[in-house]
């Protein structure tokens, strides 16, 4: 008898190996399914909790219930949960508030006792008003402050004081922050305006250095005398000759609180530029004790403690 090719027995017993297989990983997967119906659920009843209280945030969120939400929230015992809830939470009143930019009744929720935003979201609202329609929103300000419970016409102030600064008209910001009592955030304040005065003394003395110059020499000046430092700070760097005309047709008329502030910041200017000696000529104009201390340290001078 004839025997068959030696590929077709090869071939045939592949094929049968490759259908034994296939018929045994069918025969494990109706195992594992068989298994996974039979085994008990995996989520644990903290899970389960967590999910469930979401869900009654979300609902309360969708439902523009901020107060309910903000209970539901202050319950759930997962602190990250609770931080996402909130974050999302803020996230829509933010967006909310933003929406409401032309509505000029916007401010108006925040004075009725159904209002369903927090104080500080006036802050928010302000600013948003503020991008909108600035004078409606300084009108609504002066037409309610008086009557606004404390917490809200700080934050209202505090919106306003920002736009201000924002703006470099500090006097007017130094006027918001008068409103504000919590001292950490008036201290945050007071450091924004001093920053915005700053930026706004350094674009008037080089827009006009004579007049500005001038302006702080008076004695009704709205800026302190150290002020003249940053003044003539910003001339010697960069506007040095028009500095040396300046000093050169004031310095006979400057008080001696003024001079050494302009000495100082000519001083350190040259200080920088490591000349050292040149430094030092300006040194015997340094009047005030205590800024003579600080001086001579720069200096390299010894200071007696």
């Amino acid at each position: 008898m004839k025997q068959p090719p030696l590929y077709l027995v090869a071939g045939i017993f592949l094929l049968g190996a490759v259908l034994f297989v296939s018929w045994l990983y069918l025969e494990s997967r109706k195992s594992n399914d068989a298994t996974s119906e039979s085994a008990p659920s995996t989520t644990s009843p903290v899970n389960e909790k967590n999910s469930a209280d979401a869900n009654e945030v979300y609902a309360s969120l969708d439902e523009e219930n901020f107060g309910e939400a903000r209970r539901l929230i202050a319950e759930i015992k997962s602190p990250m949960l609770r931080e996402s809830l909130k974050t999302e939470m803020n996230q829509l009143i933010e967006a909310k508030l933003h929406a409401g930019a032309e509505d000029q009744t916007l401010l108006d929720l925040f004075l009725t006792e159904q209002c369903p935003y927090e104080d500080f979201w006036l802050e928010v609202a302000m600013r948003v008003r503020l991008s909108a329609d600035v004078e409606h929103a300084v009108q609504w300000f002066e037409a309610h402050k008086g009557v606004m419970k404390p917490p809200l016409r700080e934050r209202a102030a505090l919106a306003l004081c920002r736009h201000y600064g924002n703006l470099l008209e500090w006097q007017k910001a130094r006027e918001m922050h008068t409103y504000i009592e919590d001292e950490k955030l008036a201290k945050v304040v007071d450091g924004e305006i001093g920053g915005a005065m700053e930026r706004r003394l350094r674009r008037d003395v080089l827009a006009n250095p004579q007049m500005t110059m001038a302006s702080l020499l008076k004695k009704d000046s709205p800026y302190e005398v150290f002020w003249l430092e940053v003044a003539m700070n910003e001339l010697l760097l960069k506007r040095p000759l028009e500095a040396g005309e300046w000093y050169q047709s004031a310095k006979a008329t400057l008080l001696p609180e003024q001079h050494e502030r302009i000495a100082l910041a000519c001083l350190r200017m040259q200080l920088g530029q490591n000349q050292i000696k040149e430094a030092r000529q300006w040194r015997p104009l340094i009047v005030s004790s205590e800024l003579a201390e600080v001086v001579d340290r720069e200096l390299g001078v010894e200071v007696e403690e």
